[in-house]
């Protein structure tokens, strides 16, 4: 009897240590309902996939929270916690992540585009493979962070000065690079196969060896960069 009464109390303080820290079913609902929550508790809530345009998360705390390929563009996440966050293939692209607590995210894969990142604090981040197109991280913490195969261009580093807009080599397939500033970017020997380029500003960018697979798309090229003679195609 003794020993299932200690079994059934380390059952219970399993639980427990397992709810105590999960995130509030009110709060959950309110983001749902209005788009913004701030202030919340959403630790470890799982969103994935979840279109949250323009969504307001100021100050919540969304540790250890699951948001693998949900769309947060142009959203307000100032002082947010997000440590531990699995944000995987996240779209952030515009958003305000200003002073944000990103320790030990996954990114991998992100877009990150224009959004801000300010004095943000990126420890032991994981960016492999995401594009970081005209993102500020000024101020930002950036120790052990992970840029294994990220795209960075004109990228505001932490020192605050901006860095190339190297791409050479990079595989941009089906990538939308509409209205993307990629002035005196180097894109040689890109793969730009099936890439929107609509709006893209590439004044003085190097595409020698650049491949693309529409016709359509070296007209594009041409009419927007006036800057190269040869671009390999494949039709």
């Amino acid at each position: 009897m003794k020993r299932l009464s200690i079994l059934f109390s380390l059952f219970m303080g399993l639980v427990m240590s397992q709810t105590v820290w999960a995130y509030k079913e009110a709060d959950l609902q309110q983001l749902l309902t209005t788009n913004s929550c701030r202030g919340c508790d959403l630790s470890k809530v799982h969103l994935n996939l979840a279109m949250l345009w323009d969504t307001d998360l100021t100050e919540a705390n969304l540790t250890d929270a699951h948001l693998i390929g949900a769309d947060l563009r142009r959203g307000l996440l100032t002082k947010a916690n997000l440590t531990r966050a699995v944000l995987s293939g996240v779209v952030l692209y515009e958003a305000d992540l200003t002073g944000v607590n990103l320790t030990a995210a996954d990114l991998t894969g992100a877009w990150l585009d224009r959004a801000k990142l300010l004095n943000a604090n990126l420890a032991k981040v994981d960016l492999a493979r995401a594009r970081l197109f005209e993102t500020n991280l000024t101020g930002a913490t950036i120790a052990e962070l992970t840029l294994r195969d990220a795209l960075l261009c004109h990228t505001k580093r932490p020192d605050g000065k901006e860095s190339d807009c190297d791409l050479s080599g990079a595989d941009l397939t089906s990538f939308s690079l509409m209205g993307v500033n990629l002035t005196g970017a180097n894109l040689t020997g890109a793969n730009l196969n099936s890439s929107l380029l609509r709006g893209v500003n590439l004044k003085g960018a190097n595409l020698e060896g650049a491949v693309l697979d529409m016709p359509s798309s070296v007209t594009l090229i041409r009419r927007s960069c006036r800057c190269f003679d040869s671009v390999a195609t494949r039709i």
